[in-house]
Order: C-alpha cells, then sequence, then structure tokens
C-alpha cells in the first residue's frame, strides 16, 4: 500500500492559495527576518530536502538522516528567489510540491517506516531530535507546510499594518 499523498498536497494548495490570494503584497516581515517571498523560498528549500529524503529511501537506503538547516540559510533562499525572478516564487513553490507529492506517492509498506534521525532547528537552535519513521517526518513537513499558509494567510489581511507574525511549528 503506497502513502496516501492528498493532505499534503491540500497543504501546498494552501500555501499557493494564501500566497496568491495577498500573503505575496507588500513587505511585512514574518517572525524577526523574512519577507513573503523569503517564507515561499524556505518552503522550496524544505520540500527539495524532504523529495531527496524520500528519493533515498525509494533508493533503497535503511535508515537516513533529515535536518532542516539549510532551508533556514539566508543565502541560500535568497538565492532561491533570485533564480525563480524568471517563473516567480510562487510557481518555484508549486513545482516543489509537485515533485515532494509525486515521490512520496512512490512511498510503500516498509518504506515508511524507514527510521530518521530528525534535527530540527529554529533560530539557531535544534528544537526537536529523535529518531522517527519516514512516515512521522513526512507529517512534519506537512504540518510546517500548513503552519506557513496561516502564516501568508495572516500577512495577506495585515499587510497594510507592517505585521510581524511568529511561527513556530516543530513537535515538541
Amino acid at each position: 500500500m503506497s502513502i496516501d499523498t492528498s493532505e499534503l498536497e491540500a497543504a501546498g494548495r494552501a500555501v499557493s492559495m494564501a500566497a496568491a490570494a495577498g500573503g505575496l503584497r507588500g513587505r511585512a516581515q514574518i517572525g524577526k527576518r523574512w519577507e513573503a517571498t523569503q517564507v515561499l523560498a524556505h518552503l522550496v528549500a524544505a520540500n527539495r530536502n524532504a523529495a531527496e529524503l524520500a528519493a533515498r529511501v525509494l533508493a533503497g537506503a535503511e535508515s537516513a538522516t533529515f535536518t532542516n538547516q539549510a532551508a533556514l540559510e539566508d543565502t541560500y533562499l535568497e538565492a532561491i528567489v533570485r533564480a525563480a525572478a524568471r517563473g516567480g516564487i510562487l510557481e518555484e513553490f508549486e513545482r516543489s510540491t509537485a515533485v515532494l507529492t509525486a515521490t512520496c506517492a512512490a512511498l510503500e509498506g516498509k518504506a515508511l517506516e524507514t527510521p530518521v534521525e530528525a534535527r530540527l532547528w529554529d533560530d539557531g537552535a535544534v528544537v526537536f531530535e529523535q529518531t522517527v519513521p519516514l512516515a512521522q517526518v513526512l507529517a512534519i513537513v506537512r504540518g510546517h507546510m500548513e503552519g506557513h499558509a496561516a502564516q501568508l494567510q495572516e500577512l495577506g489581511s495585515a499587510h497594510k499594518g507592517e505585521r510581524r507574525l511568529a511561527l513556530h511549528v516543530f513537535p515538541g
């Protein structure tokens, strides 16, 4: 039996809708440092990382590691934003979500039980460090997208006031 990717796809659609409905307007920041385009770049990096993890398992890895450190690196996020300028950061996010869900759709049975040493960072500190099944990592990725969708939606509603929003979506 393969994984049901409908919730992952729904989370991606929620991000896209929130960004398209106004989450990309204005220059209000989310949290301490990111604008909406950087949040989308962060999600592109996170999606690429998770898709690569799923691909390693599909290739036969009996265990794996997963961290979000690269998805928090400002230089990398700015490079994603610049590279996406031709097609748009929202389109780049949608492509990365399509790759992630298609790769995850191929996972089945025991692959979802593959142990993953997960280490998640936020604001320079490890906030989650545990070995969990791949299915749990994918649930964290889904929840992460849902949290940023809500954040972008709120930003779209509040962009005129230039409010700062905070988000912490890690288990713990």
